[in-house]
């Protein structure tokens, strides 16, 4: 079977087409106005705060052949290069950590999206209706994209900046359809796979193109089951390959260091691609949607994926009534197959596969089926994999591109078929879009910090322990920490054995001078979770401020080693280093410090201000030492190596004052104590050091020297 005859409808006048497409351009633009200046959260902090990699745009070569730059933790680094190339270029353009410059970069990208969706969907609609420039079919396509860029839940993966990864991908998979429909002759199945290779780099998620490019073909095109699948053949191998590269680093390292390298783009061309994680394993099918500290929650499968068809009822329902969205829900796995939401779930999905057939029976309602299968289609990767959140937002972002599709062209056919007053459905519409442009402006104001995010999602996720955990961090940095007690123990008994919670416990009681109880949850955090940085690191902090330095050296180092990226650990370590005098170990540490990102100005302004300081600090003690000794010409040399490092160290001068005064060096002794006393002029110590220096000076002076006189 073959495309219906194309002909040619009466055009709408393009004035007001225009008008319309200009207002819901000027909605789309206030409903975020107020998102631009929001903060980061969720992985946005190892992602894109503690990364350090995006803060030098010259690394950008080495995010496709380097896998762990795309985060700061070793459980969060998933192949993503062209989300973290992104990132670089924000935060050069910004000039650091600017949100405005990150929100800006995802806004303009989701406007793309949007003008490309404009022409999706009308040729979906020429193409199912056979008529050209039809007012109907154009309107459709305008009023389509607004209420999907004005629908409240799209906020969630605007605001949240990491969540670009789904912007992204999305936005390549609208692109190759665009580019296949507007094309002509067989390049047209080659060009469009080229914003699939690109959306692949940005999340795997793209190749679900392959699927729907066979389901358009199919329902769409009104092909056979055996031409559309011919056809699509090539387009599924070709995404195969593309999902292979993005899952297994190793390959896509090596594709791309073999490219950059005769450019001399990237360093560290020598490395091993056995470094990079995940190679030497397939990952499950689709695995690859979050970072490893998120994909595995130990549920099983069946259970997980039992739940699912309740999930895309609450997407559904959500597209309707949003209501009861939320940063971080409550949901949980079904307890077992026999469970009321399975029940309920799976004839919900059978209602609406129902609808989609039915559909197709008639051309000019296939975009609502093709719209029914989009959106089951992207809820694959999502629905076959336990992810730890049964639900979240930001997954409505891809399906939702094909629902809205299928609710919208069932509503105007529904006006068409009947011909109801066309005035009636502006009216509608003139009330719809405002109101979801409304309830965008509400989601971003949620979003706006994490009091403002958290307090929400405790509202309506009230049996989400994360989210008490972290809305009693805010309490808890605002000093109420009666609040925050109380919000921890109130996520601990839904999360006992989550070792983020039990840091935090730590670092409350800690505040609150309970320092015996602190310990004990620094211990749990550590055996709870031994493969991650942060109890080791947070649990050596602890110990630094009770001046119990040899403890804490073992639990950075096996922090350095979990994560040799996590800069946070170094410079603890390297405080330690100096405390203690290991004089070579601390010396090497700062050097590998140093050299961890050596392109990167500001890492090394940072790393070499703490190496610096630590080193004066190490040299500092060692005088001391040596003067308590009677070593005073070792004392000297230990505090020049001091001010070396920091040459306003006024204790250093103070050492080589008190050094100097003792092996009757007193000129030395004054210039040296002179200087302390500068830097430092309620420093007592080396006032009175100075004070002796001038006294032996003074009493030197009234002995007259022998020497030659003139005879008279």
């Amino acid at each position: 079977m073959g495309q219906p005859e194309i002909s040619r409808a009466t055009q709408e006048p393009r004035p007001l087409y225009a008008i319309t497409a200009c207002v819901i351009l000027a909605l789309i633009v206030i409903a975020y106005a107020n998102h631009f200046s929001n903060g980061f959260h969720f992985d946005d902090s190892h992602t894109i705060v503690d990364n350090l990699f995006i803060r030098n745009i010259t690394n950008i070569p080495r995010f496709f052949t380097d896998a762990r730059t795309f985060s700061s933790l070793p459980t969060g680094q998933a192949y993503r290069p062209l989300v973290s190339t992104s990132f670089a270029v924000d935060y050069c353009l910004g000039g650091g950590l600017n949100p405005f410059f990150f929100h800006l970069s995802t806004f303009i990208w989701f406007i793309i999206q949007g003008i490309l969706m404009i022409f999706l969907y009308k040729k979906i609609g020429e193409t199912c209706t056979g008529e050209l420039f039809s007012g109907f079919v154009r309107v459709t396509a305008l009023l389509t994209t607004g209420l999907y860029c004005l629908h409240p839940a799209g906020a969630e993966t605007i605001n949240y900046i990491c969540a670009r990864s789904d912007s992204l991908s999305t936005l390549a998979v609208v692109a190759a359809f665009v580019i296949y429909q507007y094309g002509s002759g067989v390049k047209r199945y080659v060009l469009c796979l080229v914003p699939i290779a690109i959306g692949t780099l940005c999340k795997p998620t793209a190749v679900m193109f392959a699927p729907l490019f066979f389901g358009y073909l199919l329902i769409i095109e009104n092909r056979s089951w055996r031409n559309a699948a011919f056809r699509s053949l090539p387009i599924l191998l070709a995404c195969a390959a593309f999902f292979y590269m993005a899952t297994q680093p190793a390959v896509s390292e090596h594709f791309f260091r073999s490219l950059f390298q005769p450019f001399h783009l990237t360093a560290d061309t020598d490395q091993k691609a056995t470094d990079s994680p995940g190679n030497g394993r397939v990952y499950g099918f689709l695995d690859f949607l979050t970072p490893p500290a998120a994909s595995s929650v130990g549920s099983p499968r069946i259970l997980y994926m039992a739940t699912q068809p309740a999930v895309a009822a609450h997407y559904v329902r959500s597209l309707f009534l949003p209501f009861w969205l939320s940063a971080d829900t409550d949901w949980e796995v079904v307890g077992s197959l026999d469970d009321i939401r399975v029940f309920l779930g799976l004839i919900f999905v059978a209602v609406l596969l129902r609808i989609a057939l039915v559909a197709m029976d008639e051309p000019g309602n296939r975009p609502i089926a093709f719209g029914v299968f989009w959106f089951f289609v992207a809820l694959i990767p999502t629905s076959v994999v336990p992810l730890t959140e049964v639900t979240n937002d930001h997954r409505m972002f891809f399906p939702y591109v094909g629902l809205v599709l299928a609710v919208v062209w069932a509503v105007h056919r529904f006006w068409e078929n009947r011909n109801l007053p066309r005035i009636a459905l502006v009216i509608i519409w003139a009330i719809i879009l405002p109101l979801c442009a409304y309830g965008v402006h509400v989601r971003n104001a949620v979003w706006k910090n994490e009091g403002t995010l958290w307090e929400d999602t405790c509202a309506k996720s009230p049996k989400n322990g994360r989210a008490q955990m972290n809305l009693g961090l805010v309490y808890m940095a605002e000093g109420r920490f009666d609040r925050a007690r109380e919000l921890f123990q109130r996520a601990l008994e839904r999360l006992p054995s989550y070792s983020t919670l039990q840091i935090n416990l730590g670092i409350l009681e800690a505040a609150c001078g309970n320092h015996g109880k602190a310990e004990t949850f620094f211990r749990n955090a550590l055996s709870l979770s031994p493969d991650q940085p942060a109890p080791f690191t947070f649990y050596a902090q602890f110990l630094i401020a009770r001046g119990r330095y040899q403890e804490a050296v073992p639990l950075l180092e096996r922090a350095v080693a979990i994560s040799p990226a996590y800069t946070v650990a170094r410079e603890m370590l390297l405080q330690c280093r100096a405390a203690t005098g290991s004089a070579t170990a601390f010396m090497n540490l700062a050097k590998e410090t140093l050299a961890l990102c050596p392109d990167d100005p500001r890492l090394q302004e940072q790393a070499g201000r703490t190496a610096s300081a630590a080193a004066a600090s190490l040299f500092l003690n060692q005088s001391l030492t040596c003067f308590r000794e009677g070593r005073f010409e070792s004392c000297i040399k230990a505090a020049n190596e001091a001010l070396r490092y920091d040459p306003e160290l006024a204790e250093a001068w103070n050492n080589l004052c008190a050094a100097n005064n003792s092996i009757g060096q007193y000129e030395q002794g004054l210039r040296a104590g002179e200087r302390a006393v500068e830097l430092r002029p309620d420093f007592t110590l080396a006032r009175n050091n100075l004070a002796w220096s001038r006294q032996q000076i003074a009493s030197q002076s009234h002995i007259s020297p022998t020497g030659a006189t003139e005879s008279h």
